[in-house]
């Protein structure tokens, strides 16, 4: 019933867009118009945004490649058009007006289209993962990213290891601070997964600059954001597109011998991304060309299912943007992490919610899940680690991460995880520290 509602909520703009395509496409053919076939044409024409709208809020996804849900939407949508044109000829043919008409065919279609998505499109029960049922409860990797930034940095972050509130922290590699990483071993009350924090959007490059020229800047730092590599990659020659590919695995491989150098990664190493770039679908290929030779066996999929329990300025923020782009990019390339054969993680949460990170936010989150029948792994990402003072940030001269690490939002996450209803809430998880 949640989920119809839900469906509900977010179709009401698809709805309100295809009365309002209908309208004026009856204002255009006025003259020479078919009620039956403008119903149908209004219908056809909100189906790319139905299917977004579905795609990124509605439904839980289930582990099928994007092609298969787009071909499984495609013979839904049949489907219902077939439906929906034998409901509204049956209207038709009992004399109701033309917009009562489509408004009730509408309505009854919508909850067909609905039982359509959910039972066929999007069955959550598809999967290609196989979990333990031994124990029901959700498990969860209390996670936290920026390990090794700065000594100050690093020591939030550990004040949470001690307080047994995060599970996993990744290392970032090239900041020449990372040593840090040393009281993890030593100080930790129970034992915390270690991960490798690829960063190639701040600071400067652990690789010889001559060698990764284009992709820093005038004073020595990563010059591209997430949404520009991107844009430079995929709006380039073919020339400078290998040139890219090139640098990057030249910088890519020197950040993990350096994480190697730090930590000893015999059993495997577990890799994210700062701004999770790693799900970039040319630096995904990179990393998943070195997994084999640099042993990387588990890898982050920043998927996270939509939730309404987020503050209402993250839905109206980039968060969501970010929301619906990394759904997407995860989906469309869970396959080639398949076929490497790397775990990861089912569910992910952090990105809706990012920065303000709340009880009542993870609650909600974590509810949106409840009900699948495989006992999924949820990764939940936290930024704890902050700085104090502007100043003592030395490793980057770029303002925007300045501010980011400087947010006071950071330390009120921290003080969330330190807090006894945070730890009353994550008794409910089993808690687990490697996939």
């Amino acid at each position: 019933m949640l989920q119809l509602i839900k469906y509900y909520f977010f179709n009401f703009l698809t709805f309100v867009s295809n009365l309002i395509i209908f309208w004026i496409l009856n204002f255009i053919f006025f003259d020479s118009r078919n009620d039956f076939f403008l119903s149908v044409l209004a219908h056809l024409l909100t189906v790319p945004i139905s299917f977004l709208i579905n795609y990124n809020f509605v439904f839980p996804y289930s582990n099928l490649p994007v092609k298969n849900l787009i071909i499984r939407f495609i013979l839904g949508s049949l489907s219902y058009f077939v439906f929906h044109i034998f409901i509204f000829d049956t209207l038709q043919h009992m004399g109701l007006p033309a917009v009562t008409n489509h408004i009730v065919t509408t309505v009854l279609s919508s909850i067909f289209n609905f039982c359509i998505l959910k039972i066929f499109v999007f069955n959550s029960n598809y999967s290609t993962k196989l979990h333990n049922d031994e124990d029901k409860r959700i498990r969860v990797i209390l996670h936290a990213d920026d390990f090794g930034v700065s000594p100050e940095i690093s020591k939030n972050i550990l004040d949470c290891i001690l307080c047994a509130s995060i599970s996993r922290v990744s290392v970032i590699c090239n900041t020449k601070k990372n040593g840090f990483i040393q009281n993890v071993k030593t100080e930790e009350p129970r034992k915390i997964g270690i991960g490798f924090h690829l960063n190639l959007v701040e600071g400067e490059p652990i690789a010889d600059k001559s060698y990764v020229s284009n992709i820093i800047n005038a004073s020595g730092e990563f010059k591209f954001s997430f949404f520009t590599y991107i844009l430079s990659y995929y709006f380039s020659s073919n020339r400078r597109k290998e040139i890219l590919r090139r640098e990057l695995k030249i910088e890519i491989e020197s950040q993990l011998r350096e994480y190697l150098r730090l930590y000893d990664g015999k059993n495997g190493i577990h890799l994210d991304g700062h701004t999770h770039i790693h799900v970039v679908p040319f630096i995904l290929d990179i990393v998943l060309e070195l997994a084999q030779k640099y042993n990387v066996k588990s890898i982050r999929l920043p998927r996270e299912s939509f939730y309404l329990g987020a503050k209402f300025k993250d839905y109206m923020s980039l968060n969501l943007i970010k929301h619906v782009v990394l759904n997407f990019l995860c989906d469309l390339q869970i396959r080639k992490i398949q076929v490497k054969g790397l775990k990861y993680n089912d569910y992910f949460i952090g990105v809706l919610s990012t920065g303000s990170m709340s009880i009542g936010s993870i609650r909600s989150a974590i509810e949106s899940l409840v009900g699948k029948k495989q006992n999924i792994v949820v990764e939940i990402l936290f930024h704890p680690g902050f700085v104090n003072n502007k100043d003592s940030i030395d490793w980057t001269v770029n303002s925007s991460f300045i501010n980011y690490y400087s947010n006071p939002k950071r330390q009120k996450e921290k003080e969330l995880l330190l807090s006894d209803e945070y730890m009353n809430l994550i008794k409910e998880f089993q808690i687990i520290n490697e996939l």
